[in-house]
């Protein structure tokens, strides 16, 4: 209710700006990915609200995983824990059959997912 932490983006686009708006001041972004704008032409012009980059104070940082890899024992460890402890909560979207495989791929460009994107063989 007070506002965002830390946020983790893989999207950009309108979902970023929407999270510039809800940072708390001395917020952090973590940007990994701007799947918005993949398909996009030519680049979308940025945030329109990135001002609050400075009135709020944030700080934003980009990630590759594999930077990481040398960790990944370490995280499966630490975060597998609050996982099996409910600490951590994940959201999926799941279509059922390798049929509709190509269609959630491309449903991943088009924002017809909620979270990862699954698809279950029957």
């Amino acid at each position: 209710p007070d506002g965002i932490d830390v946020y983790f983006d893989n999207v950009g686009g309108e979902t970023l700006e929407a999270a510039l708006s809800a940072l708390r001041v001395h917020g952090r972004i973590i940007a990994c990915g701007s799947i918005s704008g993949y398909n996009d032409e030519k680049p979308q012009p940025g945030p329109s609200n990135l001002f609050n980059m400075i009135g709020k104070r944030l700080t934003m940082k980009g990630l590759i995983v594999s930077d990481w890899l040398d960790r990944q024992s370490e995280f499966e460890q630490e975060v597998g824990g609050y996982f099996q402890a409910g600490k951590l909560k994940n959201k999926e979207t799941v279509v059922v059959g390798i049929e509709r495989a190509v269609d959630a791929f491309i449903g991943l460009f088009e924002g017809k997912n909620v979270g990862k994107m699954v698809v279950k063989l029957d």
